[in-house]
C-alpha cells in the first residue's frame, strides 16, 4: 500500500509538461521520492528535467533506488527501462554541460 504522499506525486507527474513547469516551485524535500517515481512510472520528460535541476550536491542513483520506502525492490527491478535510465543520461549530460557554461570552462566531452 502506497502512501498519500506517494500518490499525491504520481498524480503531480501524470501531465509531464506541466510537472517540469512546476519543478522550480516545489520544495527540494520532494526531489528524491519525484525522482523515484518518475523513474519507476517512465515519466522520461520529468526525470530529464529532475536530474538537470537537482538541488543537491550529489546525486546516488543507487541510493535513491535502494533506498526507495514507497515501493518494493521487486517492483523496481520489474521497472527499470531503456527509456529510464537514457533520460537520467541526457539529465547528467545538460547539468554538466549548464555548470560548464556557468563556470566558463572547456566542455569535459566533446561531440
Amino acid at each position: 500500500m502506497h502512501t498519500l504522499v506517494f500518490l499525491s506525486t504520481r498524480q503531480v507527474l501524470q501531465c509531464q509538461p506541466a510537472a517540469c513547469q512546476a519543478l522550480p516551485l516545489l520544495p527540494r524535500e520532494l526531489f528524491p521520492l519525484l525522482f523515484k517515481v518518475a523513474f519507476m512510472d517512465k515519466k522520461t520528460l520529468v526525470l530529464r528535467e529532475l536530474v538537470h535541476t537537482w538541488p543537491f550536491p550529489l546525486l546516488s542513483f543507487q541510493q535513491l533506488l535502494q533506498e526507495c520506502a514507497h515501493c518494493s525492490r521487486a517492483l523496481l527491478q520489474e521497472r527499470l527501462s531503456t527509456e529510464s535510465m537514457q533520460a537520467v543520461i541526457l539529465g547528467l549530460t545538460a547539468r554538466i554541460h549548464t555548470q560548464e557554461t556557468e563556470a566558463g570552462t572547456q566542455p569535459l566531452c566533446s561531440t
